[in-house]
């Protein structure tokens, strides 16, 4: 019963912190600022395109996770479990840009504002959903895919992955547009404010035990 307990309030947390990710990703695109790395891609194909920022959310994830199919070479539970995860994802993504966050920034100070708001939900929400190691998000679960089959440590394939994002994000842009879209001070903040902040907030969390639990559960 209590095995049962601790896996219901892992459950329970983790898409809680899917949900607080979701805020940070679309709040990240409201900012003027320039979006996180991961978001580039989404934000260029969703002001470019009829698509939406979740559908553009979730091609990118399926992709991802076809990429993981490859370099594994073969198709095992924990992945083949992402694309459900991605798809409800990418769903609320659009409910909460729709429905939600209905805002964008009217000057730079509210910029600031949201931006500092959005890191931290990205953060919280990353370090809930990840602590409780259950199904890791595509551009995690790629990146820790590709860290592991070549024997690298997951900050530096992290850094280079989305440094890729970037790239490819600025070059859909230009293709589409002539110039490029979504990246500036905001993206710089957050390529260097989030993983320093998922650290300490995964080491305060360990010292209050809030999430001590998900060590003893099954």
């Amino acid at each position: 019963m209590r095995m049962n307990t601790i896996s219901l309030k892992r459950i329970g947390i983790y898409f809680l912190g899917l949900v607080i990710l979701c805020l940070g990703v679309v709040l990240n695109t409201k900012t003027n600022l320039g979006v996180a790395a991961i978001n580039g891609i989404p934000y260029v194909l969703a002001n470019t395109t009829s698509i939406s920022l979740g559908t553009a959310v979730l091609m990118m994830y399926c992709l991802f996770i076809a990429v993981q199919w490859l370099v594994k070479k073969r198709i095992d539970l924990l992945t083949l479990l992402q694309l459900p995860i991605s798809y409800l994802f990418g769903r609320m993504v659009d409910v909460i840009n729709l429905y939600v966050l209905q805002f964008e920034a009217g000057s730079f100070i509210e910029g600031i504002v949201m931006l500092a708001a959005a890191i931290i939900l990205v953060a919280l929400g990353t370090t809930l959903v990840v602590s409780m190691n259950l199904v890791p998000n595509a551009p995690d679960g790629l990146v820790q895919t590709i860290a592991g089959r070549w024997n690298q440590s997951f900050g530096k394939v992290k850094l280079i992955f989305d440094g890729c994002c970037l790239c490819i994000a600025a070059i859909i842009s230009w293709l589409m547009l002539g110039n490029i879209i979504g990246l500036g001070f905001g993206t710089v903040c957050s390529m260097a404010l989030t993983g320093p902040l998922c650290s300490w907030l995964k080491t305060r969390f360990s010292q209050w035990k809030v999430l001590s639990y998900s060590e003893n559960a099954v």
